[in-house]
């Protein structure tokens, strides 16, 4: 156009390559004056318009032919059936069958009968022996005396302080028979026709102490007695208790203080 720029030249200097102002051919208005800087531009005289995006169309679609895309052309049309036979089904699939399962006219297989658990009292089994639930006049005396030494002197009878002259063992098949031998055996506390009162527990089963077991104390009125009896009742799950079977020899001899006392 014919303007004036500074592109190394002095500022009266006119620019090469284009007419003066007044040519129609310049690329500049009549009405635009020679000296006009390119500071002086219209944002608009340097960018040409671009249409909005209203007015704008889409390249792809102008041109048409090879240059139109669809969705269609993308992804290929699958056709919609509800008859298609469920493979799983079609090749016998799934998990095999039990191997006492009784086979079927029809093809499946016949549940068996799940018998279900006898009565929590069935699954409780009591360990009463004389010859173990009655403790020994030996071993009563050593308990006395160790409760004399430990309680001191003012503390007679010491004998009260031994909690099972009687002694017997429960054993339970499973959690829910262990619960309910509990809660039975503490029956109802204001009941005073109730002769067993449990009147001290030993967790060691939640304690992780062994011999893993309930290890409770109860005052035992018998109809034979004037005064309650203090016995000791232990609740026991029945597979602890066979361990505890076994290394018993070895208890006995880990207690005893010489080797006339096992």
């Amino acid at each position: 156009g014919g303007r004036t720029y500074s592109h190394g030249h002095g500022d009266d200097e006119p620019a090469h390559g284009g007419g003066g102002a007044s040519q129609p051919g310049g690329g500049g208005g009549a009405d635009r004056p020679a000296t006009e800087t390119a500071e002086e531009l219209q944002f608009a005289e340097v960018y040409s318009q671009s249409p909005t995006e209203f007015d704008a169309e889409n390249p792809m679609r102008a041109g048409g032919g090879a240059g139109e895309v669809d969705v269609s052309d993308i992804y290929a049309e699958t056709p919609v059936s509800f008859s298609t036979e469920n493979p799983m089904r079609a090749r016998a699939a799934g998990a095999p069958s039990a191997p006492d399962a009784a086979p079927r006219p029809s093809g499946g297989i016949e549940l068996q009968e799940i018998a279900r658990n006898k009565p929590w009292g069935e699954r409780c089994l009591i360990k009463c022996d004389p010859s173990v639930s009655i403790k020994g006049t030996s071993r009563t005396g050593a308990k006395i005396a160790d409760y004399e030494k430990e309680k001191g002197p003012g503390q007679y009878p010491y004998a009260a302080f031994v909690g099972d002259s009687l002694r017997a063992s429960v054993l339970c098949d499973d959690a829910e028979a262990f619960c309910k031998c509990w809660q039975a055996l503490v029956g109802d506390p204001n009941d005073p026709s109730q002769k067993l009162r449990v009147t001290r527990l030993k967790n060691k089963l939640g304690k992780g102490q062994e011999p893993f077991n309930f290890h409770l104390n109860a005052e035992f009125q018998s109809s034979l007695l004037a005064d309650p009896l203090m016995v000791e009742i232990q609740i026991w799950i029945t597979p602890i208790m066979a361990l505890n079977d076994v290394s018993h020899a070895q208890y006995e001899a880990s207690r005893a203080n010489d080797v006339t006392a096992i």
